[in-house]
């Protein structure tokens, strides 16, 4: 029988969901974009930012 307890699962399971969202986050951000050119984002967009171009 398995030594973890449903609490403990549910805890993993959160973290896990949160380790997974952080690069969905960074990569699918929207784009600033200034007079129709798109300006430097600080990194966030990355799939935005290469759409555009």
């Amino acid at each position: 029988m398995s030594t973890v307890n449903s609490r403990q699962r549910k805890i993993w399971y959160g973290v896990g969901i949160l380790l997974l969202l952080g690069p969905v986050v960074y990569l699918g951000f929207p784009a600033r974009q200034t007079a129709g050119a798109v300006a430097d984002s600080g990194g966030l967009g990355v799939l935005s930012q290469k759409r555009q171009q």
